[in-house]
């Protein structure tokens, strides 16, 4: 009927805004990554990411996006986005645990290795550089490093995936509303518009503005697993803290933890920026 067809496209369209509502916080670490750059560095990123086949970006941020948009075509890179590092319930007895040989740590590394290789097609080096750019974004994401067990939880609750909560149709759980950055950065339809690159860069200079690069630890000594470290520490500390399964997230809750989180997107962009400039640099000199 007219009306059940009506309801299917409401319903897919809330489905495509949930899938893509995460990526505005990639794009916005992007641009904080960008504004280290220089116009030629960022010329030699845009050149070789032409090369990505059979996708062309609507505009410079959608890069960012790559990683869960090519989902849609391949999903096997699906297990190189997040490292479920356990969180142990009080009162729960550990379990036996190592990351899968896929995660997003060895992922990072790889991605790394290929994109600096010259002797690799442009082609596969673009891809790379795409999934480097999302994959830096999803490291620095606590609920990406972490899976709770607990006695509701005996096999981990997924990065918070089964953490059922209750605040919108778009964060449902507790992955969700970290991983849209604690509603405090706000969904941006895409293709982007002027307003909404506008509002990208506001965020990230208003990020940047809070932690200037100097005032923060940027060198992570070239060891991915130190970040995840450091971003599962975040979820130690706040993830499950003041909040119970099932309810609504305070306000409190919700800026407590964006204090951290925002400082862990700063960090984000900062590392990209000096990870690319390195990768960049090595290459020209070849």
């Amino acid at each position: 009927s007219k009306e059940l067809a009506m309801k299917e496209f409401f319903l897919l369209c809330l489905l495509g805004v949930a899938l893509s509502a995460g990526c505005t916080q990639h794009q916005t670490m992007w641009e904080i990554a960008r504004t280290q750059l220089t116009e030629q560095q960022l010329s030699d990123i845009e050149e070789l990411l032409s090369h990505v086949p059979n996708w062309n970006f609507a505009d410079e941020y959608e890069v960012a996006c790559y990683g869960d948009d090519i989902k849609s075509r391949d999903k096997s890179r699906s297990e190189w986005h997040y490292i479920d590092i356990p969180i142990w319930a009080p009162g729960f007895t550990p379990v036996p645990w190592s990351p899968p040989e896929w995660n997003v740590v060895s992922g990072l590394e790889y991605c790394i290795s290929v994109l600096q290789n010259t002797a690799k097609p442009d082609s596969e080096r673009a891809v790379e550089l795409a999934f480097v750019i999302h994959f830096l974004g999803d490291i620095h994401t606590p609920v990406h490093t972490m899976s709770r067990y607990s006695d509701e939880h005996p096999t981990g609750d997924r990065g918070g995936n089964e953490f059922k909560i209750s605040y919108d149709h778009y964060n449902r759980n507790l992955h969700q509303i970290w991983d849209h950055a604690l509603d405090q950065v706000a969904y941006q339809k895409r293709p982007l518009d002027h307003y909404s690159i506008s509002y990208i860069q506001k965020k990230a200079q208003e990020i940047m503005k809070t932690y200037p690069k100097e005032d923060i630890d940027v060198d992570f000594g070239g060891d991915w697993n130190n970040v995840a470290q450091e971003t599962h520490q975040v979820c130690v500390d706040h993830c499950y803290v003041g909040i119970t399964e099932g309810s609504k997230p305070s306000h409190t809750y919700l800026m407590d933890g964006w204090k951290d989180l925002e400082k862990l997107y700063a960090l984000a962009g900062y590392r990209l920026a000096e990870v690319l400039k390195t990768v960049f640099q090595v290459i020209n000199l070849i």
